[in-house]
């Protein structure tokens, strides 16, 4: 994770020090996972780090545009000062890879032991079959 401080900086200069893609901070991290798993949602979760990062970034042209990765680089290293391991950051997430309406998201939350954990939650199994298949 430590590279992707130096990134996420120079995103911060590049978009004018916020994140381009709309997300929430959410208090009641468990009751956004349990809303989503109920819903019937497939889930991607790993730890984020830069192998994951990179390999997400690998697949941005149609699962994960430019601008959702810039956001997740950036919550996440909001989330490494903060450590609040109550809440996470929800970003809805768009991919050409499933139909416009269904409401995929993603969730950055904090674990003291792993630190920066992402959760992606998507209707689309064509989305679910595309993300890394390693653990992180």
């Amino acid at each position: 994770m430590r590279t992707l401080f130096p990134f996420a900086a120079f995103l911060f200069l590049l978009i004018s020090c916020s994140p381009e893609e709309e997300y929430s901070y959410e208090a009641r991290q468990s009751e956004i996972v349990e809303k989503f798993r109920t819903a019937g949602y497939h889930e991607y979760h790993s730890k984020l780090n830069d192998l994951l990062f990179a390999e997400l970034n690998s697949l941005e042209n149609d699962l994960l545009p430019t601008s959702t990765l810039e956001t997740i680089a950036i919550l996440a290293d909001k989330l490494k000062e903060e450590k609040n391991t109550a809440g996470c950051y929800v970003i809805e997430w768009e991919s050409q890879q499933s139909d416009p309406h269904d409401r995929n998201a993603i969730i950055l939350e904090w674990n003291p032991k792993e630190e920066v954990i992402i959760r992606m939650f998507m209707k689309s199994s064509l989305v679910r079959h595309r993300l890394p298949s390693n653990s992180y």
